[in-house]
């Protein structure tokens, strides 16, 4: 799909060398002992290895390939050149040796070096090569040869459509030559292509502002600021949008509107109109029940909620939850509104919307339809904090909810359901319903193990009043109106299934795409090394095992279970984003100072190319972060998808980064199951949800539990 290679059917399982004066074994070994340095992290190391093995001729190319990939996580890009132009000079009809070489000639800001290399790499082959495409137009670009840019950007984007830098750097090319429109064009396609790249929202926002659409551009800021709160360029955007007189009817108007939606809500709300009644589970009174956080943070913490509103769609109570003492009944459809009075949270105040009536209390209260069949509506519930796709909307919900005082939240809001029925959610909310039918069977499976595991062995929310939340620090879960057929019946046809290892539930992690190739828990910072947890192929071949299979790798379009399909998205699987350096900056500052950026070092990678670490220099101190959910925050306005991952920063004048290219495979933490994977094994490999899932876990058991039986 992007940018470098459309090969890598079957990697080799370590480079191709020939024998030097000692007979193959020798080089092969001293190959072997390079990499090995280079995956622990010990990146001088592998690069003094790599130097032993440039002075035998017959070695040097692939030992100049690989120093050059341990330059640049080094921070030296432009060493990261040389070694492959001494590398180019050897192979000098390597297709994909001539377009990187052009890419870094690039980056170390050679711009005429840069157009002369790519346009070699353009000359080796018939067809099309989208690296060197997309660096002979940021030459021509930064050269001023606008005209001339045009033109192989578009012949690029036609090749690869989904390669959204492109995108980005017509934008920035229209934004210098004044056209404003065709800008926003481009930003527009670049968020369409990605809904989480926040980072085109901000330039369309920008664009926007230019062409004198203040609301436009507030939206596009607003969206940034949901997000990050701190984001100094929606915030000073947003700022200056809302203190110019351009804004004032704008708002006027805005406010009318939402007199007009309140309206219609409300009498939607006080329709009659029977709702259809909703399927349940079998064996309830044997099936556990789960308590799951509503409208909570992205580390699974719970939201300040002061006020909120909703309905039953059918008659309903409330009562005490101590002494189950009735205090209120609602009729199908009226809306409620439940607030707390004080800024400290209690005593909550219950009133109804149609009248006057009011009634406080200072202890946990809670709402239950008087039928299971029907549920309730809670109005503009959060949800996504933390994350791009971030929101509110109304939810609806089976079984009881329960409203708790807090001095510091306000209230928090808990959905009591039970087990099964709450999976009838998650599986929706967690998978694509267009999965085949064993993929999402093996999906429910380890959404019930997951929960199960969680709430009696991990009690990941002990600290909260709810066993999980419904955010994916647990699993998405969003109320009924997610639920589809399908995700039912995978639900049904597994119940009570769970995944076992020495007799206990196991912590069955998943994610959405692994890029070609799971990782161990063990390997990453912070993660408990569970034996079942291990590394998983997505194809007949090994991982990459050396930096550059893995720079090939990760920029390349392998021929793995969890490629594009009718099932799995293309930049689920591979993708690039851009980000200005300046914005990387302002959040490495937020703790801790470490001044204007010097240097990135890439420090350590799993055998599938997963980074582990990353050093951050500054002119005026350093930051290392190893986590895996920190690197992936960090990086970019939005999250970046995996860390599966490599980093290209393009040097300024005075040389330190200016601007940061991220390629990147897969989406998720990747360890456990590849969502993506098992629904091409399901549908191409026809395998059932079993077989599926010893693929992905190791040495694991199938149990049924009381209420499946």
């Amino acid at each position: 799909m992007l940018w470098i290679i459309a090969l890598l059917v079957n990697l080799p399982a370590a480079p191709v060398c020939a024998a030097n004066d000692h007979g193959p074994d020798v080089s092969t070994s001293a190959f072997s002992q390079a990499h090995a340095l280079y995956y622990q992290g010990k990146l001088k190391e592998a690069m003094a290895a790599y130097a032993r093995l440039f002075k035998n001729e017959k070695t040097a190319a692939e030992a100049y390939k690989n120093a050059a990939i341990v330059s640049r996580d080094m921070g030296d890009v432009k060493k990261a050149a040389k070694f492959l132009s001494k590398a180019k000079r050897l192979a000098p009809g390597d297709q994909e040796l001539a377009a990187e070489l052009a890419w870094f000639y690039y980056l170390s800001g050679k711009t005429a070096k840069a157009e002369k290399e790519a346009r070699h790499a353009l000359s080796l082959t018939s067809n099309s090569n989208t690296p060197a495409q997309f660096t002979l137009g940021l030459c021509l670009r930064d050269h001023k040869k606008y005209s001339k840019a045009v033109p192989v950007f578009a012949a690029m984007i036609e090749e690869e459509p989904l390669f959204l830098p492109a995108y980005m750097a017509l934008g920035k090319l229209y934004e210098r030559t004044g056209d404003w429109a065709k800008a926003l064009e481009n930003y527009h396609k670049a968020v369409d292509l990605d809904h989480t790249y926040l980072e085109g929202r901000l330039a369309a926002a920008e664009a926007q502002e230019k062409l004198g659409h203040p609301k436009e551009a507030l939206r596009f800021c607003q969206k940034v600021l949901k997000f990050d709160p701190d984001q100094p360029k929606a915030l000073q955007l947003c700022s200056a949008i809302l203190q110019s007189k351009a804004l004032a009817s704008a708002k006027e108007v805005k406010g009318q509107a939402r007199e007009e939606v309140d309206k219609i809500q409300e009498i939607a709300a006080r329709r009659t109109t029977p709702k259809p009644q909703i399927p349940l589970t079998k064996k309830r009174k044997l099936t556990p029940r789960l308590r799951v956080g509503l409208a909570t943070t992205s580390a699974g913490n719970p939201l300040a909620q002061r006020r909120i509103k909703f309905a039953g769609r059918g008659p309903f109570k409330i009562y005490r939850k101590d002494d189950k003492k009735i205090v209120a009944r609602g009729l199908a459809d009226q809306t409620w509104i439940v607030e707390t009075s004080t800024q400290g949270g209690a005593p909550l105040k219950i009133k109804l919307q149609a009248g006057n009536s009011e009634k406080i209390f200072n202890e946990p209260l809670v709402i239950e339809t008087d039928r299971s069949t029907n549920t309730i509506v809670i109005q503009q519930m959060p949800f996504g904090h933390g994350f791009a796709w971030s929101g509110a909307a109304d939810r609806e919900y089976r079984g009881r909810i329960e409203l708790i005082p807090d001095s510091d939240k306000g209230m928090i809001i808990v959905n009591d359901i039970i087990l099964e029925e709450y999976l009838y959610s998650v599986l929706a909310g967690e998978t694509p319903v267009n999965f085949p039918p064993q993929a999402l069977k093996a999906q429910a499976v380890i959404a019930r193990s997951a929960a199960l595991y969680r709430t009696q062995l991990e009690s990941v929310h002990s600290r909260h009043p709810y066993d999980l939340c419904d955010g994916q620090h647990c699993q998405v879960y969003t109320g009924v109106s997610e639920e589809h057929a399908k995700s039912r019946r995978a639900v049904s046809e597994t119940r009570g299934i769970v995944l076992t290892y020495k007799s206990k539930i196991i912590n069955a992690l998943f994610h959405a795409n692994c890029g070609g190739w799971t990782q161990t828990a063990a390997d990453l910072s912070g993660w408990s090394g569970e034996p079942y947890l291990q590394s998983a192929p997505e194809g007949d071949f090994p991982p990459p095992q050396s930096p550059w299979e893995t720079e090939l790798w990760i920029k390349g379009r392998p021929e793995a279970f969890c490629r594009p399909s009718d099932s799995v998205a293309p930049l689920s699987f591979r993708w690039a984003v851009v980000t200005g350096t300046d914005d990387l900056e302002e959040r490495l500052n937020r703790s801790g100072n470490i001044g204007k950026l010097k240097k990135i070092i890439q420090l350590k990678r799993g055998p599938a190319g997963y980074l582990h670490g990353l050093k951050f220099i500054g002119i005026a101190g350093e930051k290392t972060v190893r986590r895996e959910h920190q690197i992936r925050r960090l990086l970019a306005v939005g999250h970046v998808k995996s860390p599966m991952l490599v980093l290209d920063a393009r040097l300024g004048k005075r040389g330190r980064p200016d601007e940061i290219y991220i390629f990147g495979a897969g989406w998720g933490h990747g360890v456990g199951l590849c969502q993506g994977g098992a629904a091409n094994l399901a549908a191409l490999k026809k395998w059932n949800y079993e077989q599926i899932l010893r693929h992905y876990y190791t040495d694991i058991r199938f149990e049924t539990l009381k209420w499946g039986r």
